[in-house]
Order: structure tokens, then C-alpha cells, then sequence
């Protein structure tokens, strides 16, 4: 379960380091590894409504 588990928070932060990268996120992988998955939301949030009021 523990493998689990953990295999599942590699592949959100994955996701969400992918989403940021993908975008144009200025930080490197490295920085951005370093984030908690709170705090990866946020950014990747913060982009994708930026980019909703671009559009509007």
C-alpha cells in the first residue's frame, strides 16, 4: 500500500511539474521539484487562470 501510495504522489507531482514546464514556467525542474503538491497547484492554478482572462 505504501508503494502505492507513494508511486501516486511522484505521478501528481510529475504532472503538475510537466503542466508548469509545458506552459513556460520560468523555474527549472529543480526548483520546481523542490515544491510541496499544494504548492505546484497553486502555480499551475494561477496559469491556468491567467490564461482563462487572456482569453476573455
Amino acid at each position: 500500500m505504501a508503494k502505492l501510495l507513494k508511486q501516486a504522489i511522484f505521478d501528481v507531482r510529475s504532472f503538475y511539474i510537466q503542466k508548469l514546464k509545458d506552459s513556460g514556467y520560468s523555474f527549472d525542474t529543480q526548483v520546481l521539484a523542490s515544491y510541496t503538491i499544494s504548492e505546484l497547484k497553486k502555480e499551475y492554478a494561477i496559469i491556468v487562470n491567467n490564461g482563462r482572462k487572456q482569453e476573455s
